[in-house]
């Protein structure tokens, strides 16, 4: 569209838009109406003070595995409740992607040595109470089921809200290397809450399934 305007205007400058006897024409192009082409916004990162911030709030066995396992292997939340216990492994230090959105997204994603003992205590959790099985969803909920994407959205934002984040986190994605130190997790805005400035550090597992 905008190559035609830009063509009938180029010969409307120099006068080659005529008719058969050689007058002037207006230019055609100018009836057109360039479509509107919607702008998706720019993802709002949190700062680092804030993701520590979130990081170090304690939480129970499934909060800290959903959130630790989104935010630091970059994961689509698609792709992460399509993965079974046999995916992850542990001696290999690799996850395995099956399930993704293009054909691009099936990989290994290396697992840290921060996300170590967070999948640990997610298995012996799991085990515990009876929900293990290898073949088994990784994200498991007390039915055997693989965990829903709303109810993972919940689990992110009352984390976030929780440790007085002022905006409302639903998504976590990493948006660096993981051996960098920048934030990567997406938020949208939440009235009514102030928002903290502190810097924690992350800590380990705390508490049991709630």
């Amino acid at each position: 569209m905008q190559a035609l305007r830009s063509f009938y205007g180029f010969c409307d400058r120099f006068g080659l838009l005529v008719d058969g006897d050689g007058n002037p024409l207006r230019n055609p192009a100018l009836a057109l109406e360039l479509p509107v082409i919607p702008v998706k916004p720019e993802l709002d990162w949190l700062r680092p003070d804030e993701d520590a911030r979130m990081l170090d709030d304690p939480m129970n066995a499934r909060e800290d595995i959903v959130v630790f396992l989104l935010r630091l292997t970059g994961l689509r939340l698609g792709e992460a409740l399509g993965l079974l216990n046999r995916d992850v492994n542990l001696a290999e230090s690799v996850v395995v992607v099956r399930e993704s959105k293009t054909a691009a997204g099936y990989r290994s994603i290396p697992i840290s040595p921060e996300l170590r003992p967070h999948i640990a205590s997610w298995w012996a959790f799991t085990k515990r109470e009876g929900l293990y099985q290898a073949e088994g969803p990784f994200l498991v909920t007390r039915n055997r089921t693989a965990m829903k994407p709303q109810y993972v959205e919940q689990v992110v934002a009352r984390v976030a809200l929780r440790a007085g984040l002022a905006r409302r986190v639903t998504h976590l994605r990493s948006r660096v290397p993981l051996d960098s130190a920048g934030s990567g997790l997406t938020v949208r805005p939440r009235q009514g809450l102030r928002r903290p400035r502190s810097r924690t550090r992350a800590r380990p597992l705390r508490g049991q399934d709630r």
